[in-house]
């Protein structure tokens, strides 16, 4: 929570005993060379928001098929890191999360044969990536689960449901979840992505030929995580 960020901050911050006038704030991987006479870096990190969750689709009726879940923020991590003047160390920055892809099916029949109404769930966003400096991580966050669906035999079409929104972040704002669309990408950092809509198989014919197809929607992408070092 923010209110917890701004905690560990305040404590860090009374520990150090430099006034952090200096700083690189990363938001690639990279390498930070500690300056002369540098024993000691003051590091604000976050982890990479998880992609959010694809939209399954229903069987063509009204019985539950869901929307993709928002992906949760990356976590943050706030600390003191002893460093070796002259030294060079590797900074990893989280990458944001995927999003799940939407559940999708297509069959055809003849006249005169079954056509068959399928549901499908959606796929799952995948995880924000890990922020590292020296021995320091901040864990990225889980991604949004896909969209559920019931195979119930019904008769009346469902409309697509919303997607839920990603997670917002102390330093960035969760995608919007879909509404009949994708799930919204992040923006800032370490942000949720946003759900994707459910969707439904409906029948369409050409001639003779009947076709069964429907598609949900993809989840939004997390947003990259960032390594900030002060001395």
């Amino acid at each position: 929570t923010p209110s917890a960020v701004k905690a560990a901050y305040d404590k860090a911050s009374t520990a150090a005993p430099v006034n952090h006038t200096h700083y690189q704030f990363f938001t690639a991987n990279g390498t930070f060379t500690a300056p002369d006479g540098v024993t000691q870096v003051f590091v604000e990190m976050l982890g990479g928001g998880g992609g959010g969750g694809g939209g399954a689709i229903t069987n063509g009726g009204i019985a539950g098929a869901s929307s993709g879940s928002g992906g949760t923020c990356g976590s943050t991590n706030i600390s003191i890191v002893p460093v070796t003047p002259g030294g060079k160390y590797a900074v990893i920055v989280g990458a944001g999360g995927v999003g799940g892809a939407a559940a999708s099916y297509s069959s055809t029949a003849q006249s005169g044969k079954s056509v068959v109404l399928i549901g499908k769930p959606g796929f799952p966003g995948t995880d924000g990536g890990d922020s590292t400096f020296v021995n320091v991580t901040a864990k990225g966050g889980p991604g949004g689960a896909g969209g559920v669906t019931s195979t119930a035999s019904v008769i009346n079409p469902a409309p697509s449901g919303n997607g839920a929104a990603g997670e917002n972040s102390s330093y960035g704002t969760g995608g919007s979840g879909g509404s009949n669309t994708d799930g919204g990408n992040a923006s800032g950092y370490g942000a949720g992505g946003g759900g994707g809509a459910s969707g439904k198989t409906t029948v369409t014919t050409t001639g003779s030929t009947y076709t069964s197809s429907g598609s949900g929607f993809p989840g939004g992408k997390g947003s990259n995580g960032f390594v900030k070092i002060s001395w």
